[in-house]
C-alpha cells in the first residue's frame, strides 16, 4: 500500500528535521523551510495532509494557507497548523480559516502521528458526503448545514438551492437553471427564487460563503478566503 503524502513547512530547520523524522515512520514526507517555495510545491503536488508552522519570516502559516486556498483544491487534504503559540485567539483564527487541527509545539511523537492519521482518516470518510469551506459544512447525507458546528436552520428548499449552488461553485447559474434543479421545473417565478435566496443569505453567518445575485445573469456561490 502506498504511503500517505505529508507536506511540512517550518522555517526552523531543527524543528523541521525532528518532525520530519517522526512523520517519516508512517508517511512519505516532503518538507520545506521557505514559505514561498512551499507555496509552489503545494500548488504543483497533491498531499493527503499539510502541516504549516505559523510564525515564519516573509509569510505566516495563515498567509500560506490563504494563498494556496485561492488556487488549490484542498477538499481532500487535511490542513493542520503546528505552532508554539498557545493563545486561544490564534487557535480560533486558524480553525476559522478552515484548518482541520491546531497542534501545539512541542508535541509528543505518538500524539503527532495519531492526530495526523486521525485527520486524514476522518477527511476521507467525509469527502463524499460533506462540502466544507471556512467554518461551514454542508452535510449531504442528512441535508444539514452547520457553521462553527451550529445548525443553520435552512428550509428544505433553501438547502436544495445552496446544494445546487455549491455543486456549481464559481459558476453563474440562471434562475431557470436553479428552478430546474430544485423544483424540476422552469416555470417557477424568479421572485420566488429571490425570496428564498434572500432568506438564506441572512441565515448564513460565515462571510467566506458568499451568495451573489448578478443582475440579468443569475446567482453565483463564491467561496472566499
Amino acid at each position: 500500500m502506498n504511503k500517505k503524502r505529508i507536506f511540512l513547512l517550518d522555517d526552523e530547520q531543527d524543528m523541521l528535521d525532528t518532525i520530519s523524522e517522526v512523520l517519516s515512520k508512517e508517511f512519505e514526507v516532503v518538507s520545506e523551510n521557505n514559505a514561498l517555495e512551499g507555496i509552489e510545491t503545494l500548488k504543483s503536488e497533491k498531499f493527503d495532509a499539510v502541516l504549516l508552522d505559523i510564525n515564519m519570516p516573509v509569510m505566516t502559516g495563515f498567509d500560506v494557507f490563504k494563498e494556496i486556498s485561492r488556487s488549490t483544491d484542498l477538499s481532500t487534504t487535511a490542513v493542520m497548523f503546528l505552532s508554539s503559540i498557545a493563545k486561544v485567539e490564534t487557535k480560533v483564527e486558524g480553525l476559522e480559516l478552515g484548518a482541520d487541527d491546531y497542534i501545539l509545539k512541542p508535541v509528543l511523537s505518538r500524539e503527532l502521528l495519531a492526530r495526523v492519521k486521525n485527520r486524514i482518516s476522518r477527511l476521507r470518510k467525509e469527502t463524499s458526503t460533506v462540502y466544507r469551506h471556512g467554518a461551514t459544512r454542508l452535510i449531504i447525507d442528512s441535508q444539514r448545514v452547520e457553521t462553527n458546528g451550529t445548525l443553520v436552520d435552512l428550509t428544505p428548499t433553501e438547502y436544495k438551492i445552496l446544494f445546487t449552488l455549491w455543486k456549481n461553485v464559481g459558476k453563474i447559474l440562471t434562475k431557470d437553471q436553479i428552478a430546474q434543479n430544485v423544483w424540476r421545473s422552469d416555470e417557477v417565478e424568479h421572485h420566488t427564487i429571490d425570496t428564498h435566496i434572500s432568506n438564506m443569505r441572512k441565515k448564513l453567518s460565515d462571510p467566506t460563503v458568499e451568495i451573489k445575485v448578478i443582475k440579468a445573469r443569475g446567482v453565483l456561490l463564491n467561496l472566499r478566503v
